[in-house]
């Protein structure tokens, strides 16, 4: 019968978690399907140690990174995607060359003050505010949608009514470890 094969430049590449990985490479190979570095030898003891050293310099690479991100966030630049209703604006330092982000309104954020004002006057449930915004259109005669291009649901418009950033904050982390 015919084989199949996953062909990769590296195995780490394919994640760095030893837990993930290995169960995932013998799934794959129950299915019948080997999985091949271009780069790395077909040894299982090789791609044991691989796993490991990539799970090692992941996990120093976010000793490093974690305490920079938060001196970020304790400066008030931007690390992360722009909520709706912004885009991120590089900071400039002394020299005049970028030293952080900030946010900035886009053409959207008068959507992002309707949203709010409407909610906050009790008047409008989200259920509301949904079918609202599922009947706007723009410039050009198109629909709104949310940034992934799909319709405006609830769960959208709450985590944008809940999300701590249009209250000025900067949020880093907030899903994994709760960081504002």
């Amino acid at each position: 019968g015919k084989r199949q094969a996953m062909v990769v430049g590296r195995l780490d590449g394919l994640g760095r978690d030893r837990a993930g990985l290995v169960p995932g490479f013998r799934g794959l190979s129950r299915l019948g399907i080997e999985v091949c570095s271009v780069t790395e030898p077909d040894n299982p003891l090789v791609r044991g140690i691989i796993v490991l050293m990539a799970e090692d310099e992941s996990r120093r690479a976010s000793a490093r990174v974690r305490p920079a991100m938060e001196a970020r966030v304790r400066a008030g630049m931007w690390v992360s995607t722009a909520p709706f209703g912004y885009r991120i604006k590089p900071l400039l330092g002394p020299t005049g060359r970028p030293q952080g982000r900030t946010l900035e309104p886009n053409d959207d954020a008068w959507l992002v003050q309707e949203l709010f004002q409407r909610y906050s006057s009790g008047r409008y449930s989200l259920s509301d505010l949904v079918r609202w915004l599922n009947t706007l259109t723009g410039p050009d005669g198109t629909r709104l949608t949310t940034p992934a291009g799909r319709p405006f649901s609830r769960g959208w418009l709450h985590d944008v009514l809940i999300n701590p950033a249009y209250a000025g904050k900067v949020v880093w982390n907030r899903r994994g470890h709760g960081r504002v």
